[in-house]
């Protein structure tokens, strides 16, 4: 059986989501940040670093959101969700898939949570002075062309990152859970 341990905007939508997409049975196991949970002793044999998500696929345990999400294409390649492996596309596809979840959730996060940042920083860019730096940030390290397997995985990374830029509507783990129980 496949669990998804997860906390609401914790990096963990774009897994979601295609677990969603692929229609394998999972559960949804909250691992609760409020109450320190990712460091209890129990989650911590599970993921020694602490670190959320972590998709338990029978027997294997796998963390981070990218390396997730290329277990799940992977492992359910007939969905078509990336291109095939050792094309030029598939290492287009691992160039936007790493820039989305290292590169871009970062400015997100930012651009979301400005009260996070250093007091210094943020007195010197006002809210309005970092949305601008994000989106131009983002339009500078866009690609020219994706091919049609690569878009459609890119766009499951891309829906949670909209609701920052009033782009589309967002999507939170507990709207799109069809298949998913969530505990």
């Amino acid at each position: 059986m496949v669990q998804l341990h997860y906390f609401p905007a914790n990096a963990n939508a774009a897994p979601h989501m295609l677990l969603e997409e692929i229609g394998v049975e999972y559960d949804l196991v909250l691992v609760d940040r409020a109450k320190n949970a990712q460091k209890s002793r129990a989650y911590l044999k599970i993921n020694p670093n602490g670190r959320i998500p972590v998709l338990v696929d029978d027997d294997l345990i796998v963390s981070e959101a990218a390396a997730i999400v290329l277990h799940l294409v992977d492992q359910n390649a007939d969905a078509g969700l990336a291109p095939k492996i050792g094309t030029p596309e598939r290492a287009k596809f691992y160039q936007w898939l790493i820039f989305l979840t290292n590169s871009l959730q970062e400015e997100l996060m930012t651009w979301q949570y400005p009260e996070r940042l250093a007091g210094s920083i943020r007195s010197v860019w006002p809210a309005p002075m970092r949305r601008r730096r994000t989106s131009s940030s983002a339009a500078r390290n866009r690609a020219p062309v994706l091919s049609s397997t690569s878009s459609k995985i890119i766009s499951r990374l891309t829906v949670p990152c909209s609701s920052a830029t009033n782009s589309a509507p967002s999507t939170s783990i507990s709207s799109c859970s069809r298949a998913g129980r969530a505990r």
